[in-house]
């Protein structure tokens, strides 16, 4: 169950949190069309993860790792503060793009992200009953409100079959207007 202050969302983005909810199926079918395989995913992947001795590199607290789609783990970067959030894109979707020709890696981070940012809400839960140790619950919070709205206004728009250079449009349209 999502916290509770979803009830306090416009009735509109409620109606598309709903949609986007509802349309789930549809959404992971259209996702594995995309041709990106499910892999090995770290599930906490963000720099604090990441430790180097200036030449190595090597990911650290694997306490969440699944097999599941590889753009969970790039969402989660990309949106840690500080990320030059449109290289690791780019980087990322060229690599997909080299490891599986014929694979659409932007459309599949479009389609999975409204979903991340939803999980992300509900695994909060706790948070926002207030049982978190953490100093940063209040930003925490925050944030996951500022991700669900984020999540209601691209939903709509990934769906349906747009090409990579419409998705781009529409998702910097989309930030912009955050």
């Amino acid at each position: 169950m999502l916290p509770h202050w979803i009830d306090g969302l416009p009735v509109e983005d409620r109606a598309v949190l709903d949609d986007l909810v509802g349309g789930l199926a549809e959404r992971f079918a259209a996702l594995a069309e995309c041709g990106i395989p499910d892999t090995l995913m770290h599930g906490d992947f963000h720099p604090g993860n990441v430790r180097s001795d200036g030449t190595h590199r090597v990911l650290i607290d694997w306490g969440d790792s699944r097999i599941g789609h590889p753009a969970v783990d790039l969402i989660r970067m990309r949106d840690w503060h500080g990320s030059d959030q449109e290289a690791l894109c780019e980087q990322w979707c060229a690599y997909w793009r080299r490891a599986v020709p014929g694979s659409e890696p932007e459309r599949a981070v479009e389609l999975i992200d409204p979903v991340v940012r939803v999980a992300r809400c509900a695994d909060l839960r706790h948070v926002s009953c207030g049982r978190s140790n953490r100093p940063s619950g209040r930003t925490t919070i925050s944030t996951c409100r500022s991700g669900l709205r984020a999540a209601i206004r691209t939903a709509p728009y990934v769906t349906s079959r747009h090409s990579g250079p419409q998705i781009r449009a529409i998702h910097q349209g989309v930030r912009r207007a955050a």
